[in-house]
């Protein structure tokens, strides 16, 4: 078996690349099995059966396509979500001529063989090679506790030449291994220090990424006094953390208004004191 790999960069390059296939009936050929959902990610995210756009899409974007909540935050200057990457696993030509040559009645053993090797390979590649990228410029590397993947087989390529393969998309989209929700505070002041931080760290699965103050020295000293991973006076630096997945906003009530729009437009969840916004 021959394994190919592409990256799709963007959510609207794998949508297109996605409809491009469906517009040449690639996927959704007569006689073609509907893509299928695969991986841990999809068995914790109840993802079973044929693989809808609509699902997809969603996934592709970094959403629960169940209950539409945003499972990855917004990264990058453009605040996008990088969508994934298409592996292609091809049988050896003499196994696509041999199917092609067999009797009907023949070929699904061989179809059946090419799938069990589809299946050995991704199962292979979730164990070992299922990694992310985590804190202030993708600086920490954590493995994953599996991959989320659409998988579809074909019989023919596209211009109908006999040959067995699957494309199996990798979204760029994983369950921690730890199971843990990143938490970073904007303002540590007497509220925050007394009331918010002690009830966070209660919470089972919590860790605290970062935290910002307005001046280096209080943000050092609560970072080693709480134990977050990092401590900054830019709250960009909290937004812009791809291990954070909530935001505690408890600054001056004036400043509300923008640091919740600047981390909601940044996919994160956010807590903040009241009032939300001041007239």
């Amino acid at each position: 078996m021959v394994a190919s790999i592409s990256a799709r960069g963007g959510v609207e390059s794998a949508l297109g690349y996605y409809e491009h296939l469906g517009q040449d009936d690639y996927y959704l050929r007569d006689g073609e099995p509907p893509g299928g959902w695969a991986g841990e990610g999809a068995a914790r995210l109840s993802l079973s059966g044929p693989v809808t756009r609509s699902e997809f899409e969603a996934a592709l974007r970094g959403i629960d396509p169940k209950t539409g909540e945003r499972l990855a935050a917004l990264g990058g200057k453009s605040q996008n979500h990088a969508a994934g990457w298409d592996v292609t696993f091809s049988a050896p030509k003499s196994v696509s001529v041999q199917w092609a040559l067999s009797e009907p009645d023949d070929r699904p053993a061989i179809e059946r063989a090419h799938r069990v090797a589809v299946v050995a390979a991704t199962t292979y590649l979730e164990q070992t090679a299922a990694w992310a990228r985590r804190g202030k410029g993708g600086a920490i590397r954590e493995q994953t506790a599996g991959l989320l993947m659409a998988r579809f087989d074909h019989h023919t390529s596209r211009d109908l030449d006999p040959q067995l393969h699957s494309h199996v998309f990798v979204l760029n989209l994983a369950p921690r291994k730890d199971g843990t929700r990143g938490i970073a505070f904007i303002g540590m002041g007497n509220y925050a220090k007394g009331v918010l931080l002690p009830a966070v760290r209660k919470v089972p699965g919590v860790r605290l990424t970062a935290v910002v103050t307005s001046t280096g020295i209080s943000a050092g000293h609560a970072g080693a006094k709480y134990g977050f991973t990092a401590a900054a006076t830019d709250p960009q630096a909290a937004l812009e953390d791809a291990a954070t997945d909530t935001v505690f906003i408890a600054t001056r009530h004036d400043t509300h208004a923008d640091y919740v729009q600047r981390a909601l437009a940044a996919g994160r969840h956010v807590f903040v004191e009241k009032p939300l916004a001041l007239t």
